[in-house]
């Protein structure tokens, strides 16, 4: 049998105390500072007086990168070198075609089909191909963006 509920004056969650209200909000930018030189004190602490120095800060972790995830990225890009030619990603594209076959791919894997009929090939490798696509373009030709 099931005992009643009992009723305090204890809210039954706290939202903080009285000083945490008090204490001042970090800024995203001091978040990431805050991150950095952790990641910096942590490789510091790596290095030892006979070893090369190396001075990472701001610059791109890498090793955050899953590489294994990246493998199925390749082979989609191998698949694409050999359908047209090796690099052919990298030339300046229209954003509306880059963006439509994201979609594409995206759509065909949200109905239930894992891999792209022609290629056989995953459809979020194909995605992931089209996002990485339209990074470069971003980076290396701007000018093309239309939205």
């Amino acid at each position: 049998m099931k005992t009643p509920t009992q009723f305090t004056d204890e809210p039954e969650y706290t939202f903080g105390t009285k000083s945490d209200r008090n204490t001042p909000f970090e800024s995203s930018a001091e978040r990431k500072r805050k991150a950095h030189d952790e990641y910096d004190a942590r490789m510091m602490d790596y290095m030892k007086p006979n070893r090369s120095l190396r001075h990472n800060t701001g610059k791109p972790d890498y090793s955050l990168i899953p590489m294994a995830a990246l493998a199925e990225v390749a082979k989609v890009l191998e698949y694409g070198a050999s359908k047209y030619e090796r690099g052919n990603w990298l030339k300046p594209t229209s954003w509306e075609v880059s963006f439509a076959c994201l979609q594409r791919h995206m759509s065909a894997w949200q109905a239930g089909e894992d891999n792209d009929d022609e290629s056989g090939r995953s459809h979020i490798a194909h995605a992931a191909c089209n996002l990485i696509q339209m990074l470069h373009m971003l980076e290396n030709h701007p000018e093309e963006l239309k939205r």
